[in-house]
């Protein structure tokens, strides 16, 4: 390893120069390179999903549906409170969460757990917000 770092060394003008040479072009394409950061804007649009993603676009007005991960510990005061402040928000539809269909005012211990599980298949993951 000595040996390689001394004609490194040795030679730094070279490297310094085909650095500089490689910076340019890379810089370049960095630059003029678009950035999808959504998938479905890269796929071809008579691929399936597409085309049922925007017949639901245009049909149902439906361009997007998002899950919101919430802390499990979190109170069921502040959990209706978040549904409601997302239900508000312009472009939101529906808001979906355990607070919602039982309400509050219901403890949770008082949920048989066959709902709960019910309400993780249909949402995907924690039923506590």
């Amino acid at each position: 390893m000595g040996r390689i770092a001394s004609w490194i060394t040795a030679h730094y003008k070279i490297f310094a120069i085909v650095f500089l040479l490689i910076l340019v072009p890379a810089v370049y394409g960095y630059r003029h390179t678009d950035v999808y950061y959504d998938l479905a804007g890269t796929l071809p649009e008579n691929l399936d999903s597409i085309m049922a993603n925007s017949k639901l676009d245009s049909e149902y007005d439906m361009g997007a549906t998002h899950m919101i991960l919430a802390d499990s510990k979190m109170s069921a005061k502040d959990a209706n409170n978040m549904l409601k402040e997302i239900g508000a928000l312009d472009g939101v539809k529906i808001v979906a969460g355990l607070d919602t269909l039982v309400g509050p005012s219901i403890p949770r211990e008082f949920i048989p757990e066959e709902m709960k599980e019910m309400l993780e298949l249909m949402y995907g993951g924690d039923t506590d917000a």
